[in-house]
């Protein structure tokens, strides 16, 4: 599952950011620097449209996470050449 870092949290935060993020309706509580996960693109669209930003600037992660048909993640760094 994706991660994003939420733009209201400085990248070098540490401890309870003191808020959640409310997602398509359900409510995510935040990790500790900042980071939440969902499968929920287009939450993650809305929420970087109102800090105008991008879901891209938000992602945190640097890895491919489809998982193969074999059942292992793909891995490959981003851009991933066969699922991005």
């Amino acid at each position: 599952m994706p991660r994003y870092r939420h733009p209201r949290v400085p990248t070098d935060h540490e401890g309870d950011p003191g808020f959640a993020v409310s997602l398509g309706g359900a409510t995510v509580e935040l990790d500790s620097d900042g980071t939440f996960a969902t499968d929920d693109a287009a939450a993650v669209r809305a929420l970087a449209a109102a800090y105008d930003t991008t879901p891209d600037a938000l992602r945190v992660d640097d890895t491919c996470d489809v998982v193969k048909s074999d059942g292992d993640v793909c891995g490959r760094e981003r851009p991933c050449p066969y699922h991005d």
